[in-house]
């Protein structure tokens, strides 16, 4: 089974094996998701007033987008924080 942490961040790398940029993942699989379903001005970004759920890893996603699979701390909506890993 894929949780949906898993399945973002395999999203995010077949979309750079595509052909896009790093950032242009990141910003499809966040800000992307948020404007298709009409909730930019709710969730997609991180700013005062957002909803948002935060990873925090000790690579650079803008570099090497495969850092995303070792994020360390997670924080969902900002209410619960928590060590996990998805994969190595």
């Amino acid at each position: 089974m894929v949780d949906g942490t898993s399945a973002v961040v395999r999203e995010a790398e077949h979309l750079v094996e595509a052909g896009l940029t790093a950032a242009q993942a990141l910003e499809a699989t966040t800000l992307g998701g948020a404007r298709l379903c009409q909730r930019e001005h709710e969730v997609g970004a991180v700013e005062m007033g957002m909803r948002a759920d935060l990873v925090a890893m000790s690579g650079n996603p803008l570099d090497d987008i495969s850092a995303l699979v070792k994020h360390f701390l997670g924080c969902e909506t900002g209410r619960h924080c928590e060590k996990r890993h998805t994969r190595e």
